[in-house]
C-alpha cells in the first residue's frame, strides 16, 4: 500500500517531532509499505529531500491561500498534494481533507491549548487553527499517553473511538553507533493500516 507522510519535519533543526517523524517512515518501510513524502518549504529544502531516499511531493498550496482553500472549500484533497495513497501521516498535526485515503495524525501533546500562557500567542493560534483541523479531518488519533487522549476528547478535538494510545516508540542506540535497530514497533503501522486490529487496538500507557 501506499502511505504519505509529512516529512517537512526532517528537513528542518532536528527535534522530537523529526525523530517521530524519522521513525515512523522507517516502520513504514519495514512493513512492506510504499512512502511518499509530503514537504512544506521545498525549494529552500531541496538538497535535504534528495537525502531522504523516498520519493518527495512539494506542497504547492500557497500559504496565504492555505486557510480559504481547506478551511472553507475543503480542498485541496491529500492525493492533489501526494498521489494516490491508501494513508496519509500527519507526523506535525497538519492534515488536509481526504478522497479516500485514511488520515492518521501523530499528536504528541495539547499543552498549546491547555496552557496557552507558556507559549507565545502565534503558537497558540496556529495550534488552535491546526486542532479545528484535526477535528475535522483526522479519521484516526495516534498519542502517546491515555492522558493526552483524554484531553483530545476533552476538548473536543477527537472521540474515543478515533483514538489510539500507542506508548511513543525509541530506537536502541549501540555504542558504535551502528544499525540503530527498532526497539519498539507501533502496531498501526506493522499490520495493514485499514485492518480491524489495526482500527480497534488500543495500548493504554501505565
Amino acid at each position: 500500500m501506499r502511505v504519505g507522510i509529512d516529512v517537512t519535519p526532517l528537513l528542518r533543526q532536528r527535534t522530537g517531532i523529526a525523530v517521530c517523524t524519522e521513525l515512523v517512515l522507517d516502520l513504514v518501510k519495514a512493513a512492506g509499505h510504499q512512502p511518499v513524502g509530503l514537504a512544506s518549504g521545498y525549494r529552500t529544502l531541496e538538497g535535504k529531500v534528495r537525502g531522504l531516499g523516498v520519493p518527495v511531493r512539494r506542497n504547492w498550496l500557497p500559504w496565504l491561500a492555505d486557510r480559504l482553500l481547506v478551511d472553507f472549500l475543503g480542498r485541496p484533497y491529500v492525493e492533489d498534494l501526494v498521489g494516490r495513497v491508501d494513508a496519509y501521516i500527519a507526523t506535525n498535526h497538519v492534515v488536509f481533507p481526504a478522497r479516500r485515503a485514511r488520515n492518521i495524525a501523530l499528536v504528541h501533546d495539547v499543552g498549546r491549548l491547555l496552557h496557552p500562557h507558556l507559549y507565545g500567542p502565534r503558537q497558540v493560534w496556529r495550534f488552535r487553527h491546526l486542532a479545528g483541523r484535526l477535528a475535522r479531518f483526522a479519521d484516526t488519533f495516534v498519542v502517546p499517553t491515555e492522558s493526552v487522549a483524554q484531553e483530545i476528547i476533552g476538548l473536543g478535538i477527537g472521540t474515543r473511538e478515533r483514538i489510539r494510545v500507542v506508548p511513543w516508540f525509541a530506537r536502541v542506540l549501540p555504542a558504535n553507533g551502528a544499525g540503530m535497530p527498532t526497539a519498539l514497533r507501533m502496531k498501526c503501522f506493522t499490520r495493514p493500516l485499514r485492518s480491524p486490529a489495526a482500527r480497534s487496538s488500543s495500548i493504554r500507557s501505565p
